[in-house]
């Protein structure tokens, strides 16, 4: 309960030769196994805990909070070009230094990722525009 299921029972792709464990087949087991249940707050602690699970993992807590972090130093290392520049006096950068310096204090500390619920308490970490293709 709460946990995240790695067993290769669950994890292996579906394969129409061996089936699925989907107990759609057989309502009155599903009814028997599930009727005690409150769906919603099945759900709602699923997705609680799925949120969870993704949070902690590298590929999307900690890599956002790292991912705005090298933003920001990318960002700052231009301004710092963008300032010498502009000491020199060879070139007019003082509209491009407030510019970067208007986005550099737009990036956030940790960069938002677009969490779709596909289903109850389960999340897929994926970048859609890699579906699409």
């Amino acid at each position: 309960r709460g946990r995240e299921i790695n067993s290769p029972v669950v994890t292996r792709p579906y394969e129409k030769a061996t089936g699925d464990r989907s107990l759609v087949s057989l309502p009155e087991l599903f009814d028997q196994l599930s009727g005690h249940l409150d769906w919603a707050a099945v759900c709602g602690q699923g997705l609680t805990n799925a949120r969870r699970i993704l949070d902690s993992r590298d590929s999307a807590g900690p890599r956002a909070t790292r991912a705005a972090q090298s933003l920001r130093s990318s960002i700052d290392r231009h301004l710092s070009t963008l300032r010498t520049r502009a000491a020199t006096d060879l070139e007019p950068v003082h509209e491009q230094i407030q510019a970067f310096e208007a986005l550099a204090a737009a990036v956030p500390d940790r960069l938002e990722l677009a969490v779709d619920v596909i289903g109850c308490g389960a999340i897929v970490l994926a970048d859609p525009h890699l579906m699409e293709q």
